[in-house]
């Protein structure tokens, strides 16, 4: 981790984050970024009115910025949807685990829910690769059917987060 934000390790990649701030700072709403604020606003603005969003973040590199705008994009509303990052652990892969708490760490330092889901079923011995992402859609259209129900946790502000762990 740097003093200007995060750097993270997901699966293969290695994911920096200079603008992402910890304690509840927020996120610059300049246009210096390579997407600027006004611009992910735009990207977003069909979805203000949702109660909440689920995003599937795998801890890529393209999954890790849609979470990132994501965040910028809900940080500049008075009210907007919950945004909930889920990972889903196909346990096909040793490292799998290891990734997902790696984004869960990533969703937090921006104020973010997250949830790892895991495919336990038996895997066939064929097909692997289309009965996981069969496996992965019913499990997102899952979370995203129990989010819309549920009522978020509540979480003490950043500071008040930071008071109570000293």
């Amino acid at each position: 981790m740097s003093k200007n934000g995060l750097s993270a390790k997901t699966g293969n990649h290695e994911v920096h984050h200079r603008t992402a701030k910890f304690a509840g700072d927020t996120m610059p709403d300049d246009d210096r970024s390579a997407i600027s604020a006004q611009h992910a606003k735009g990207l977003f603005a069909g979805w203000k009115a949702a109660p909440a969003l689920v995003l599937a973040v795998s801890g890529g590199p393209d999954s890790i910025a849609l979470m990132w705008l994501a965040a910028r994009w809900r940080r500049g509303l008075k009210r907007g949807p919950r945004l909930i990052a889920v990972t889903v652990d196909h346990g096909l892969r040793p490292g799998a685990a290891r990734e997902a708490r790696n984004v869960k760490h990533l969703a937090q330092t921006l104020e973010l829910e997250h949830r790892t889901l895991r495919w336990t079923a038996a895997k066939p011995g064929t097909g692997v690769p289309a009965a996981a992402r069969a496996a992965r859609y019913r499990l997102l259209a899952e979370a995203a059917r129990n989010s819309w129900h549920r009522r978020p946790r509540r979480r003490a502000p950043a500071s008040a987060r930071a008071t109570a762990d000293a």
